[in-house]
């Protein structure tokens, strides 16, 4: 189990889009891929809860449940997705 703090949750779920569901552009088949590479696991696997969930309550559960370790390791790479997609975005666009 994580020690992945509450309020450091909050800030991601906005800042990764998450309160309809989604994380940021992912696709169920890029989510999973995503994961695959990233840390060796098939978010889809159902051990992270009952399906179907959204991507954002799969991230949720994967922060509540994995390892400090791995939720450094995927936190880190969606801050760097994160960072290609708002790189090419003009201050309007976040209007």
């Amino acid at each position: 189990m994580s020690s992945f703090k509450y309020t450091d949750r909050l800030k991601f779920e906005k800042l990764f889009d998450m309160g309809g569901g989604y994380v940021l552009w992912f696709s169920n088949r890029t989510f999973r891929d995503f994961f695959i590479s990233t840390v060796d696991i098939d978010i889809y696997d159902g051990s992270w809860g009952e399906q179907p969930l959204s991507k954002a309550n799969l991230l949720r559960s994967f922060w509540e449940n994995a390892s400090d370790a791995q939720v450094a390791n995927v936190n880190r790479e969606l801050l760097g997705v994160w960072y290609s997609l708002v790189e090419h975005k003009s201050e309007t666009d976040f209007t």
